[in-house]
C-alpha cells in the first residue's frame, strides 16, 4: 500500500508541476504584466513606454523576442517587424542566456560562458539605447521599440537558473570542472567544445 500511494503522489507531483517547467508566454506575460504595474507610480515614464510601444503593453510584447525565434507557444508566424529583428540581429537566439559555469560567484565578462552577445551585455546595450546613448555594436543593433521588448523578455529569462548558469564536464562528461581552471590558455572552450583537465 505505501509503494501505491506513493506512486500517486509521484504522478500528482509530475503533473502539477509540468508548467512551472519553462515560463513560455503565459509566464513571460505575467513578468510583463508585473513590469506594466510597477509603471502606474510613475505616469511620465508609463507615457513613454507606450509611446515607444505604440500603445502595446509590456505584457503583450513579452513574448515577441521568442516569437521572433518561431516558437511555437507564440502560435504564429513571426511578424515583418519581429523578421526585421531577427534579420539585423544574426545572434538573437544568444540574447536570452549567458552559460557562466555554476562555479563563479558572478558574471566576469570574457570567461567562461560569457558572450558580447550575451543577456549580460544585451540588457547595457538595450539601457544604453532607451537612454539614447546606445555605442555602435557589430551584434547586438536595436530601436527603442525593440530594446523595450527585449529587455520585456529577457529580464524574465534570467530569472530562470538554466539561462544564467552551466554545468561543464571534462571530456569523457565524467566529471564536472570549471572551465575557467581547466580551459586556461586553450582557444575557444566553453559551451559547445571540450576541455580536458590538466592536473
Amino acid at each position: 500500500m505505501p509503494h501505491c500511494i506513493f506512486a500517486w503522489a509521484a504522478l500528482i507531483f509530475l503533473f502539477s508541476a509540468a508548467p512551472a517547467w519553462s515560463w513560455s508566454a503565459k509566464g513571460h506575460h505575467i513578468v510583463g504584466a508585473i513590469a506594466d504595474e510597477v509603471l502606474k507610480k510613475n505616469p511620465t515614464t508609463k507615457a513613454k513606454v507606450k509611446e515607444i510601444l505604440g500603445g502595446h503593453t509590456l505584457a503583450t510584447v513579452s513574448v515577441w523576442a521568442d516569437c521572433a525565434k518561431g516558437f511555437m507557444y507564440c502560435q504564429r508566424a513571426p511578424t515583418p517587424e519581429e523578421h526585421a529583428y531577427a534579420s539585423k540581429n544574426p545572434e538573437h537566439h544568444n540574447f536570452h542566456y549567458a552559460d557562466i559555469p555554476y562555479q563563479e560567484n558572478g558574471y566576469v565578462d570574457a570567461s567562461a560562458g560569457s558572450a558580447k552577445y550575451d543577456v549580460v551585455h544585451v540588457i547595457s546595450y538595450a539601457v544604453a539605447v532607451l537612454r539614447g546613448n546606445a555605442p555602435a555594436n557589430s551584434d547586438i543593433n536595436l530601436t527603442q521599440r525593440e530594446a523595450l521588448w527585449v529587455l520585456a523578455h529577457i529580464v524574465g529569462d534570467i530569472h530562470q537558473p538554466l539561462h544564467v548558469a552551466a554545468l561543464y564536464y571534462d571530456k569523457d562528461c565524467t566529471a564536472v570542472v570549471d572551465p575557467d581552471v581547466v580551459g586556461v590558455g586553450q582557444p575557444n572552450f566553453g559551451i559547445g567544445t571540450s576541455v580536458s583537465e590538466t592536473t
